[in-house]
């Protein structure tokens, strides 16, 4: 495939979950197991974007540990964050 076929699919892609992403929130009251999915859903976004929107290819970065770290400690932080909420 082409270049501009994979950035309209990963766009595509970056739609169809930011919508799930509405409807589930909007479906169901709110929940720690929905906040561990939207979080769950951010971080692929975030995947997504690094990936194909800011040419910061896996395979190609001299820096995809130090990404991959990155990605690792602000997931671990949020949801340490949403685990202490109380929820009713």
């Amino acid at each position: 495939m082409t270049a501009r076929h994979d950035s309209t699919i990963a766009l595509v892609a970056l739609l169809a979950i930011t919508l799930a992403g509405f409807a589930s929130a909007e479906a169901a009251p709110p929940s720690l197991v929905a906040a561990f999915g939207a979080m769950g859903a951010g971080l692929v976004k975030v995947n997504i974007v690094i990936s194909r929107f800011m040419h910061l290819r896996w395979r190609h970065s001299p820096f995809r540990q130090v990404l991959l770290a990155w990605l690792a400690v602000v997931a671990a932080i949020m949801l340490g964050g949403l685990w202490m909420l109380p929820w009713p």
